[in-house]
């Protein structure tokens, strides 16, 4: 009876002995983590749709991305990652995100998700050549009135990180 011991009883075993508290907590904490795991994929829905107009619903109006060679500003950070994917030469690409490990404390949160990104390009003499980067996005949360937002994308400089490019073929 959870009046007189505190516990909730439940079929589950492995939440029969869980206070009642200690379930809303953990409820409360994978709700969390699931949200912040779309707000990650979001984002890259955003820049792979080029629905750009997205990003204000992912990235919180302080954020501070390291894209490219310096920290950039929300306005900053959409110009940059619409000029960077609609270059001409860019024929196709997809940010495929992969396993996520979050980290929530209380209102926020760090996720690094790894991502595997195939690019093509059309090159001069209209042959392609596709590319293979995989990487990590390691980004800081915070939790707003909206529902959790991207702060921060920590340096995109990662010793894991992967490339590999094919030799230019004939596209069909």
């Amino acid at each position: 009876d959870v009046a007189e011991t505190g516990v909730q009883t439940c079929a589950l075993p492995i939440l029969a002995a869980a206070p009642a508290h200690a379930v809303a907590r953990s409820l409360l904490e994978m709700s969390d983590r699931l949200e912040i795991q779309r707000n990650v994929w979001d984002y890259s829905n955003a820049i792979d749709l080029r629905a750009w107009h997205l990003l204000d619903q992912v990235l919180a109006d302080d954020v501070e991305l390291f894209l490219g060679d310096q920290v950039r500003g929300k306005a900053a950070a959409v110009a940059w990652l619409q000029q960077r994917f609609t270059q001409p030469d860019l024929h196709g690409y997809v940010h495929m995100m992969l396993q996520s490990r979050i980290t929530v404390t209380g209102d926020r949160a760090d996720s690094l998700t790894r991502c595997l990104n195939p690019v093509e390009r059309v090159l001069a003499d209209q042959r392609h050549v596709a590319r293979y980067d995989f990487h990590c996005f390691h980004f800081q949360h915070v939790r707003t009135p909206g529902g959790w937002r991207i702060r921060r994308r920590l340096s995109a400089e990662e010793p894991r990180a992967l490339h590999w490019e094919t030799p230019p073929f004939n596209a069909v």
